[in-house]
């Protein structure tokens, strides 16, 4: 009987005792899952730090590569810029140079290889032709600037100041809307590489000789090929082959 008695009162102690044990188990599984949250929440921390100050690094690197790259884009504009501006500075005084030559050689003179045929008569002739009627209209525009006078200059680009031989082809065609999308300002000096070359000229084409003159090419009625351009001593129509010729340059009348 006392045994029964003392097991009876040692239940509750023991059922405390038991609820202690599991409340200090859920205690330590507690730290323990806050220990581990902490843990993670550290590392993931430090991950994410890193990344955000890898990621500003990358960001750094690559803004400070794209500035190199421009101003690398930038050089290499400029000396593309500067290497062409030297082209044309030495063609332009070649050219200067030939038109000297040219101008005041022996070999060459210019009343020996004018063209003697009546222009106005083949101006009419084209003018008939409804094949020509935009070649027709370029020629009048060039004997108007004749009987205007309009003179010769180096590099000049207007009826007011003059031309050289290529800036009034260029001018010329741009006037007849014959350039495309190119502008005689831009192109003039580049003639031979803007018009495509061809083996069989017809009227209204351009020709290209040495000492860079270019000249525009017409045919009489009689079948006669003459050639009219601006000259150092005005605008002339010439016998074609007043000088070494390099070839013939294609113009489209076609789309006019």
């Amino acid at each position: 009987m006392m045994t029964k008695k003392k097991i009876s009162k040692d239940i509750p102690e023991l059922i405390q005792h038991v609820g202690a044990i599991q409340r200090s188990r859920f205690k330590i599984n507690l730290i323990v899952l806050v220990v581990l949250v902490a843990t993670v929440i550290f590392v993931a921390g430090w991950f994410t730090r890193d990344y955000v100050k890898q990621r500003k690094i990358l960001w750094e690197r690559a803004e400070k590569l794209d500035a190199e790259i421009l101003e690398q884009k930038k050089r290499f504009e400029e000396l593309q810029n500067a290497s062409r501006q030297s082209d044309l500075e030495f063609n332009r005084a070649q050219m200067i140079l030939d038109f000297f030559v040219l101008t005041y050689g022996e070999e060459l003179s210019y009343l020996n290889n004018k063209f003697t045929d009546d222009l106005d008569l083949t101006t009419k002739y084209i003018k008939k032709d409804p094949r020509y009627r935009q070649q027709s209209e370029l020629l009048n525009d060039i004997l108007s600037m004749q009987k205007e006078n309009v003179g010769w200059k180096i590099e000049g680009l207007a009826p007011e100041e003059g031309f050289d031989t290529l800036t009034f082809v260029a001018f010329i065609l741009e006037k007849n809307g014959l350039l495309g999308k190119h502008r005689a300002v831009d192109v003039w000096y580049r003639l031979d590489e803007v018009i495509p070359r061809t083996e069989s000229p017809s009227m209204g084409d351009v020709v290209f000789y040495d000492y860079h003159f270019t000249m525009f090419h017409f045919i009489t009625e009689n079948g006669v090929p003459f050639v009219i351009g601006m000259t150092p001593k005005g605008i002339l129509a010439l016998k074609e082959d007043f000088i070494k010729k390099i070839g013939y340059g294609k113009i489209d009348y076609s789309k006019q």
